[in-house]
Parts: C-alpha cells; sequence; structure tokens
C-alpha cells in the first residue's frame, strides 16, 4: 500500500511540472498556416492558435514567446522578442 501512494504522488507530482513547464514556449516562427490557425517554431513543433489575429501580427524569421492556455495547449497570445 505504501509503494502505491509514493507511485501516485511521483505521478501527480510529473503531471504538475509538465503543465507549468507547457504553460509558455518561445522560439523562431518557421512557419504560419495560410489561414493563421496553426504556426511552427525552430523546435519543429506546431502550435493551434486560440485567435488567427495574433498570427497576422507576426511574421516567419520573427522570435516569439507564446503563451499556452493549460488545458487544450492552444496558443493565446503571441509576444515578440528582441
Amino acid at each position: 500500500m505504501n509503494l502505491y501512494r509514493i507511485a501516485c504522488l511521483a505521478l501527480a507530482a510529473t503531471a504538475l511540472v509538465q503543465n507549468a513547464w507547457s504553460a509558455q514556449t518561445a522560439g523562431r516562427i518557421t512557419y504560419i498556416s495560410p489561414d493563421h490557425s496553426q504556426l511552427m517554431l525552430d523546435n519543429s513543433r506546431m502550435y493551434t492558435l486560440a485567435n488567427g489575429e495574433e498570427a497576422a501580427k507576426v511574421a516567419v524569421g520573427e522570435r516569439v514567446e507564446l503563451q499556452l492556455d493549460q488545458a487544450g495547449g492552444r496558443v493565446t497570445e503571441i509576444t515578440r522578442l528582441s
């Protein structure tokens, strides 16, 4: 029973760390879909945008920070980095 509790606590701690880590990410934009619904960073991950108007404010090649919604992992805000 004690081993079961330790395993559950370890799993919960891992989930919390992963959620905190995925709340934001940064990189250089390498692709923006024609309909502005998705973009790709130089980490080769594709991100879905909650609002396509955000993608219209940036261009391929720009360094950005993406704020991700914790529930679905969708991009809620894009900030340009210098």
